[in-house]
């Protein structure tokens, strides 16, 4: 049987059970959660059965590339990639050359048609390659060019890495920053422009993590370069990715210089914390609130007040615990506050965490928006004291009006009495005057007295004095011892009388008499005083020491008669057997000088103390001479100068006079 006969007495295999039997071979291949549905299948068995048929001897022009993008588009309904064409195809061919009853020439049909749609899917494939290669390279010029304009015009400093950490692109704003230029930094590594310590904590190539992206990871750049460069040590936080470079990877750090910001946070997060901490000691309690009264904040000093915490206050109408008297008219303010801008400051009741009424000073003003709306800040705080106290006060005003009620009559009849004493002491002021007027006459008389005592009265007691000296001088012999003995008597009691009427008129000039104020050194004043009275010192062989060196403001003549009496005394009454001791000093206390003297003589009673400066008293009898004057003159010298005088004594050991007297301004 020649080929023809041969062909003619053979059939085609069956599209339907070559889909099937196709079906099940590739189910082995794609797995079971693959649904393969037979009609999708069938037209293409159809197909490439028909190539067996006797009257298909050759397949038709162009059947091959059509076949071809069949199975390939059959092949993407399953989402396979384009490698397991072969398999699809070589599957089916196996399919088909078992199936039916397929003739020699058949079966060389069959392996031709299969390596021709090899080679078309092959062809195919370079062609579609060739032209995604062209596309990836425009593609790939594209997005460089669009990441060196993207790359070069980033604000934060930013530089890429190799594998070996070496800088191979890096912007003006990473130059910028370390001081660098471009040149200097390309090819170097990252350690060698930054502080290693941002090396350490960049999590760039972490072989834990070896592709993950990081972000706002913070570091300090402080080398001394970079501290020329901005002043200061500058805080960075890097965000970067790692991404394939050549054969194993690289990576894109993105550096911001947050050292402004992070000082500004770091300000603001003082100023808020200080401000809450002001706001949380504050006595008061500050909230928030919208224009309906929902508080959107309160701080926690409200329940210290009111005994409901910020949580259960917030959201809450702020008016709810006022009182129902004070509720309408703190609603209709709070109103006005956002219609009208008027600012709300009430004083009202409201409930307090005992369940008792308390008074509030509440205020509030300059309303502000924000997404939600209007809302205003304000205070309240505590008055109840306050208040507690007004209430008083206006009491206490009360009962003071009735009282000046009361006291307006009194007060007219005091006046009246007021204007009386007036009158009266008007008048006792005229007499006053016409007293010192009366006085000054006494004075004048006084000191003519002191005249005629000097003249009339001395004279006389003179001439007694006189005779009777000549009369103990010439006719002493003649006389008996009686007749001497009288006339040694008249001439003692004329030399008494004669001392007695001149401390009488020493008395008198002291206190009639003016004074001249100077400045006077007391040191020379004293030295001249105990050298005046150098006879008598040395007569009772005493001895004086001075330690004075202060100024006095008075009438040195008057001093000098002061001094001279207080000396005299000192060593006139001394103890028997004892030499005279004197000591002057003085010192300085508060504008006066305090003078004392102190001696070694025979003292006196303390209870005595008044009555030795009172005029003829003498507490020793005539144990010692003298008229009883002398510290009744020194009082009177010390009161004109507005000084003090006074002693301290123990009998039979001393005394010490203490003198108060004014400093001059000169002193030292």
């Amino acid at each position: 049987m020649n080929s023809g006969e041969e062909r003619k007495g053979r059939n085609a295999p069956d599209p339907e059970a070559v889909t099937r039997v196709w079906i099940s071979s590739l189910a082995s291949f794609l797995g079971d959660d693959q649904s393969l549905d037979p009609g999708i299948f069938l037209p293409i068995t159809a197909r490439i059965s028909g190539l067996f048929a006797p009257d298909c001897p050759e397949p038709p022009a162009g059947f091959i590339p059509s076949f071809c993008r069949d199975l390939m588009t059959l092949a993407h309904s399953f989402s396979l990639p384009e490698k397991f064409f072969p398999l699809l195809l070589r599957t089916l061919f196996a399919v088909i050359s078992r199936a039916g009853d397929c003739s020699p020439d058949a079966r060389v049909r069959l392996a031709v048609c299969e390596n021709d749609l090899l080679v078309e899917w092959y062809r195919t494939g370079v062609v579609a390659a060739r032209r995604k290669g062209r596309e990836s390279r425009r593609q790939f010029l594209k997005e460089r060019k669009r990441y060196l304009t993207l790359f070069r015009s980033i604000n934060d400093a930013a530089f890429v890495l190799d594998p070996r950490r070496r800088i191979v692109d890096c912007n003006q704003a990473f130059c910028d920053l370390v001081g660098v230029e471009r040149s200097g930094c390309l090819g170097r590594q990252c350690r060698e422009i930054l502080d290693a310590e941002i090396c350490r904590v960049c999590p760039c190539f972490d072989r834990e993590n070896p592709l993950s992206p990081f972000h706002d990871v913070e570091a300090c750049l402080g080398r001394e370069r970079i501290r020329k460069l901005h002043g200061e040590d500058r805080v960075l936080v890097m965000s970067g990715a790692v991404f394939p470079f050549e054969d194993s990877g690289g990576a894109i750090v993105v550096i911001q210089d947050v050292t402004e910001k992070t000082t500004a946070q770091a300000a603001v997060a003082r100023s808020e914390k200080q401000y809450r901490t002001l706001v949380e000691n504050l006595p008061a309690v500050t909230w928030r609130a919208r224009s309906d009264g929902r508080l959107d904040y309160v701080s926690p000093n409200i329940e210290k007040l009111l005994g409901v915490s910020p949580r259960e206050s917030i959201g809450g109408d702020r008016f709810a615990r006022v009182h129902p008297d004070d509720q309408e008219w703190a609603r209709e303010a709070f109103a006005q506050l956002f219609a009208d801008g008027i600012p709300f400051d009430l004083r009202y009741r409201i409930m307090g965490r005992d369940g008792g009424w308390m008074w509030l000073h509440d205020r509030a003003s300059g309303v502000y928006e924000d997404e939600d709306g209007p809302l205003v800040d304000g205070v309240f705080w505590d008055i109840s004291e306050l208040k507690k106290i007004e209430n008083e006060l206006e009491e206490y005003r009360n009962w003071l009006e009735d009282l000046v009620d009361e006291r307006t009559d009194d007060l007219l009849r005091a006046n009246k009495r007021m204007a009386a004493e007036v009158r009266r002491r008007r008048r006792m002021e005229r007499e006053l005057l016409d007293l010192a007027a009366s006085l000054k006459r006494s004075n004048d008389e006084l000191e003519h007295f002191a005249h005629v005592v000097s003249h009339d009265l001395k004279e006389p007691l003179i001439l007694i004095c006189a005779f009777a000296g000549k009369l103990q001088k010439g006719y002493g012999t003649v006389l008996d011892d009686r007749g001497s003995d009288y006339l040694a008597r008249i001439a003692a009691a004329g030399w008494k009388l004669q001392r007695f009427i001149d401390g009488l008129l020493s008395l008198a000039r002291v206190t009639t008499g003016g004074t001249e104020t100077v400045d006077v050194a007391l040191g020379p004043l004293i030295s001249e005083v105990v050298s005046d009275l150098g006879g008598v010192i040395e007569r009772f062989g005493g001895r004086v020491e001075v330690d004075a060196d202060q100024h006095l403001q008075g009438d040195r003549l008057q001093l000098y008669q002061l001094f001279q009496n207080l000396l005299a005394n000192a060593i006139k009454y001394h103890r028997e057997g004892v030499l005279p001791r004197v000591r002057i000093e003085s010192v300085a206390l508060d504008g006066f000088c305090e003078i004392r003297i102190s001696d070694n003589g025979i003292g006196f009673a303390e209870k005595d103390l008044e009555r030795i400066f009172l005029p003829f008293e003498r507490l020793h009898g005539n144990a010692c001479d003298g008229a009883g004057i002398g510290l009744s003159t020194c009082e009177r010298i010390v009161d004109r100068h507005g000084g003090e005088i006074t002693a301290i004594s123990v009998p039979g050991k001393g005394s010490t006079f203490i003198v108060r007297l004014p400093m001059s301004s000169d002193s030292p």
